[in-house]
């Protein structure tokens, strides 16, 4: 007597879904671990960022900039004029020891905005007549006001 093709094909068929299970519960195991490290996604998107911007900016070639925040609700941003050209997604990096904040479209793969930072108050910097050279043409000198909307800007 011959077994059933159905009897043939069951061993075949429970070893296939076994094969997709442990391919799918292993795919999501690793996303799962990458969603669980944070710093590890700012760090690849630093790097990522760091590496768009080289050749753009006047900083040091081994300075790390600073993932500060991404802008999530321009419109409340926009009476600062460092935020007035600002779109949803766009990125705040600081360069701590250039001592500069630059404001990057990611998308484009454009400085909107570029402004001095450091020890000194950053509306105090503007207010004194100080020239701001921008890093590309693209970018708008201003300078930010000193208070701004946290809720405009969701940090990373």
């Amino acid at each position: 007597m011959q077994p059933s093709k159905s009897r043939r094909l069951g061993p075949i068929i429970v070893t296939i879904v076994l094969v997709v299970l442990v391919a799918v519960s292993a795919y999501l195991f690793v996303q799962n671990r990458r969603l669980q490290d944070p710093t590890r996604q700012e760090r690849e998107l630093t790097a990522k960022l760091q590496k768009q911007l080289r050749g753009k900016l006047a900083v040091g070639k081994d300075e790390q900039p600073l993932l500060y925040a991404t802008v999530s609700d321009p419109a409340a941003l926009a009476e600062q004029p460092f935020y007035q050209k600002a779109q949803q997604g766009d990125v705040v990096l600081l360069y701590q020891e250039t001592g500069l904040a630059v404001l990057y479209r990611q998308e484009t793969r454009q400085i909107v905005s570029a402004i001095p930072v450091g020890s000194q108050d950053p509306a105090a910097a503007g207010s004194q007549g100080g020239a701001i050279a921008t890093p590309t043409p693209a970018a708008a000198t201003a300078t930010p006001k000193a208070s701004g909307s946290p809720s405009s800007l969701k940090p990373l």
